[in-house]
């Protein structure tokens, strides 16, 4: 009797739970989000089965809205919001039984999605722009950065995140690009902007697709079926073993679970190998790793003389460091790939003689290590200088490990990041979208062709919207792959054919030899120009010269352009263009002069009598390239021939063992 009636008690208890209310929504439902003006904002969540919820949207100057909606059988409900052009602040309550969820600060403005790699990843602080972050104050630009996710199918939530006001203490963390883009927004509409940002450094345009759109590519849908069925734990388990074998043989060492004593100073370090730094280890044996390396290295100092300002600088990391000081803690950064290390070492750690520097670092994909010009790593202590460039031992921890395998890694597979960073945060209520990827399909001009518009189109199906989606061309840069940049720029030139797009050309504002161009200033004002005109009916000038049509004239090519009616020029209004190349039906090309007549060009060379083709700032790095229109926005590059790309035929399959 009495075993009954304890399993009475427990059911009784249980019974009780599972009628206790609950009340589950995304994160991006929270306090001071920004939701968008004139539309039927979606909103949903999780609660009890066959639930009834009520919603009310209420604020001083605005009469209550309340909503019913109904969970279904499984709890999830979904409903829209009416249509609000008050701006607010307004409070929602979500009530659903005892369960209550209050939503304080809640804006109507106009929302964006920020998506890409890691220049629009890159953020103000990463800029230095101290007075800019130092003036950013402005409650109305809002700002959420969505975690990063790997997911091999779609996910319904996301794992943090929170809505940030644009101030002294937070903008720093914002993504430059979208504070400036949203910046011109707010100046030119007096509005609030929301910005979610979702966006992973080095990651391929194939990651962001959704499944309906990847499985357009036939080359896709074998690892596509199998995907969803990834056994994590298995991979990695199978990555961590390929990875031990494939470092006991390169280096003749065990890889073992780095731990705070590889940052001791009497740490026996004398049988780990080798590594020149600076320099990213995937070139120096560590071919595919992202995970945790340990570096060490020993410096002799002075440390007579009076100490003061003692600082070691080791320029820039990739991706995350700690830093250690004969084994104590100086300084660490998480995840800024581009930003220089620059820690201040305490008087009391300093020896004379002989100091050892231990340096965790943790790389979560691409480029692993230290990447800074050598004279930059050294020790000052006073007006001594040390250098630190040279060979530091070093040691893989197993910590974190991630080798590239199927379904691991940003790029392991197509998908992976639509599922764990778009699709949780569909359909929430936008304008539109701003993009900057292509750096890592460098290569693959040809594929991106058709990777890049179904990207947009998947998008725009999920949200059941044509929205607005404008993006940025690549930046001139020195990249190692010949044509690999031109070829991407042409391919994005090319997605201009999908309705409602824009391309914001940078080929004027990148660096040479700096991936991550500095200037994302005229980065953003130049997205938000196409937005401005296309979206909120700006009269205004929002792109460079685009090449439309050619007609061969003698021993020369005439060119015309769409956006040409504010007329054409150089960028120093000397009337002198540079960039310009010419060939004949041999395909040698030339470099040409250019004059202009009237909106058009007229392009020349005495090397070419017979031309057939004209090709403009057609190389990875155009940096003498000068042709703007008369709003002194840059032509985009372009090419009237259509002979073989480098990159024809070039594609990626991805393949899953499983």
């Amino acid at each position: 009797m009495k075993n009954f009636l304890l399993l009475l008690c427990v059911f009784l208890l249980i019974s009780c739970e599972q009628k206790k209310d609950i009340l589950k929504i995304s994160r991006l439902f929270s306090d001071h989000m920004v939701l968008q003006r004139n539309h039927e904002n979606p909103i949903w969540g999780k609660s009890l089965p066959n639930k009834k919820l009520t919603i009310t949207i209420s604020s001083p100057d605005l009469p209550h809205h309340t909503l019913m909606v109904m969970a279904d059988d499984e709890g999830s409900w979904f409903t829209k919001l009416p249509k609000i052009s008050k701006k607010g602040p307004h409070k929602i309550q979500i009530i659903a039984g005892k369960a209550i969820k209050e939503i304080e600060d809640v804006l109507f403005g106009e929302v964006w999605l920020c998506g890409g790699q890691s220049n629009m990843e890159y953020t103000l602080g990463m800029l230095d722009k101290f007075e800019e972050i130092k003036n950013s104050s402005n409650p109305e630009i809002r700002h959420f950065k969505v975690p990063r996710k790997i997911a091999y199918s779609p996910q319904d939530s996301i794992t943090g995140g929170e809505w940030e006001l644009a101030d002294s203490t937070t903008s720093e963390d914002f993504s430059a690009v979208a504070y400036f883009f949203a910046k011109k927004l707010h100046r030119e509409l007096d509005v609030p902007i929301g910005l979610i940002s979702s966006n992973w450094g080095g990651t391929v345009v194939e990651s962001w697709l959704s499944p309906e759109a990847a499985k357009k590519v036939s080359y896709y849908q074998a690892a596509l079926d199998k995907l969803p069925q990834i056994d994590i734990e298995k991979e990695k388990e199978a990555a961590t073993s390929r990875f031990k074998n494939f470092y006991t043989k390169t280096t003749g060492q065990e890889v073992e679970l780095g731990t705070i004593s590889w940052a001791k100073a009497e740490l026996d370090d004398s049988n780990w190998p080798k590594m020149q730094v600076p320099g990213l280890w995937e070139g120096q044996g560590l071919k595919g790793l992202d995970g945790v390396v340990w570096f060490r290295k020993e410096v002799e100092l002075n440390a007579k003389p009076a100490l003061q300002n003692s600082n070691i600088y080791l320029g820039k990391i990739d991706d995350g460091d700690s830093t250690y000081f004969n084994g104590v803690l100086i300084g660490s950064m998480d995840a800024s790939y581009n930003k220089e290390r620059v820690y201040s070492i305490p008087d009391s750690l300093i020896k004379n003689g002989k100091n050892t520097i231990a340096i965790k670092i943790t790389d979560t994909g691409g480029g692993g290590g230290f990447w800074s010009p050598e004279n930059v790593m050294r020790i000052s202590i006073g007006n001594q200088s040390t250098t630190l460039a040279g060979n530091w031992k070093y040691r893989v921890s197993l910590e974190d490990l991630s080798i590239e395998s199927p379904g691991h890694g940003p790029n392991g597979n197509p998908t992976i990041l639509y599922n764990g960073m778009i699709h949780p945060i569909q359909p929430y209520g936008i304008k539109g979208a701003i993009w900057y990827q292509g750096e890592s399909n460098q290569g693959r001009g040809e594929e991106y062709r058709k990777l890049f518009p179904l990207l947009i189109q998947g998008w725009r199906e999920k949200w059941k919207q044509d929205f607005g989606f404008y993006f940025v061309q690549l930046a001139n840069f020195n990249s190692s792959q010949a044509a690999a940049w031109p070829e991407i720029r042409e391919a994005q030139l090319m997605t201009l054919s999908v309705p409602a797009t824009g391309m914001a050309v940078i080929t004027d504002i990148g660096e040479a030899d700096d991936i991550h161009p500095k200037n994302k200033e005229d980065v953003g004002r130049r997205l938000a120009l196409w937005a401005l005109s296309k979206d909120y009916g700006k009269e205004l000038v929002y792109s460079g010269p685009l090449y439309s049509s050619m007609e061969i004239k003698g021993k020369s090519i005439l060119l015309n352009f769409d956006h040409a009616e504010t007329g054409l020029q150089s960028s120093d209004d000397s009337g002198k263009l540079y960039g310009f190349e010419i060939a004949g039906d041999d395909q040698r090309f030339y470099p040409a002069k250019a004059k202009i007549v009237n909106q058009s060009l007229l392009v020349s060379s005495q090397k070419v009598a017979k031309p057939v083709a004209v090709r403009y700032a057609w190389e990875n790095n155009p940096e003498k390239a000068n042709f703007y229109n008369g709003a002194g926005l840059p032509a985009s590059p372009f090419r009237t021939d259509n002979w073989p790309l480098s990159s024809k035929g070039v594609i990626k399959e991805y393949k899953i063992s499983q």
